[in-house]
């Protein structure tokens, strides 16, 4: 592998790194935010783990869904930018 391509790697592999950070930074804050919002009765009373249950359930079109699509995108991102400086289609890059 060539300095440049070696350092094209390295560079969208910090890109890459720096995105799913991101987005992890994203789900905790939203999750913190889901929380304060939605859990207000003290830890061990029935009316705890129903807001736990709301939390959860809302948990998925708020936090997972938006961030499974933001890291698909970099997935997929990142697979094409790979393609492009190896010079492999996509089966031949999974194949081997």
């Amino acid at each position: 592998m060539g300095d440049d391509v070696r350092a094209k790697m390295e560079k969208l592999y910090k890109m890459v790194t720096y995105w799913m950070v991101v987005s992890f930074a994203i789900s905790s804050v939203l999750n913190y935010i889901l929380a304060k919002m939605i859990v207000m009765s003290p830890a061990g009373t029935e009316a705890f783990n129903q807001e736990i249950g709301k939390m959860t359930g809302l948990s998925y079109p708020v936090i997972v869904v938006p961030l499974t699509i933001m890291l698909m995108i970099v997935m997929i991102y990142t697979l094409k930018k790979i393609q492009k400086m190896s010079g492999l289609e996509l089966e031949d890059m999974l194949m081997k």
